[in-house]
């Protein structure tokens, strides 16, 4: 099952499929050809979350890379945020803070120095 959950992972990452913000659960049974009982329970119980909490991390990992990438660079935070498949900035924030244990403006202000 472990083996399963690596596989659930490398085809989220390697595909980039958590941009695209109406990626659902049943587009990754489809993609792996299972059913929707084993994923959600092969992610729930090797990463403690939901299959939502897990993309949502992924959408949070990949802005702060292109946070990183361009930190000199002026940029539009609501359009990176769109870019990285959240749908609404009220989930960002809030998965960020989860993730971060900090609000993005403290994040931001820690890599600017």
């Amino acid at each position: 099952m472990h083996f399963f959950f690596d596989e659930i992972k490398q085809l989220i990452k390697e595909q980039k499929l958590f941009l695209d913000p109406d990626f659902s659960l049943k587009d990754l049974v489809e993609k792996l050809n299972s059913t929707t009982k084993k994923i959600s329970q092969t992610i729930n119980y090797f990463s403690g979350s939901n299959f939502y909490t897990l993309i949502n991390y992924y959408r949070v990992a990949h802005f702060k890379k292109l946070l990183l990438e361009n930190k000199k660079i002026e940029m539009n935070i609501d359009e990176l945020i769109k870019d990285c498949g959240f749908k609404s900035k009220s989930t960002f924030y809030s998965h960020f803070k989860k993730d971060e244990g900090c609000t993005l403006s403290e994040y931001m202000e820690n890599i600017t120095r």
